[in-house]
């Protein structure tokens, strides 16, 4: 009977991968890579697209032009008020807080 132990994946030797496998997975990653950021930008839109048409929308309707007046500190006649105190601090307190 032998006393040897059996090899671990690191003793193993293993043949080096060809430039073939090589190549392919470095394209494998580089597509998954390009493939996630193309994903987060996506998403990232979205969310931006959801806010402003949550502060759009409403009893009262107003411009994205409006909005983006009142968000950078302009006073806008009606939208002010709605937008900047009722609207505003709802979707803005999460990001404030986190």
């Amino acid at each position: 009977m032998s006393c040897e132990r059996p090899a671990t994946p690191d003793q193993v030797s293993r043949p080096a991968p060809s430039e073939r496998t090589v190549h392919l997975m470095r394209t494998g990653r580089r597509q998954r890579r390009v493939r996630r950021a193309a994903v987060v930008t996506a998403l990232a839109v979205l969310v931006l697209l959801a806010l402003v048409l949550s502060l759009c929308l409403g009893q009262t309707t107003y411009s994205p032009g409006e909005v983006l007046r009142v968000v950078l500190g302009e006073s806008v006649p009606g939208a002010s008020f709605a937008v900047g105190e009722l609207r505003l601090p709802a979707p803005a307190s999460p990001w404030s807080s986190g």
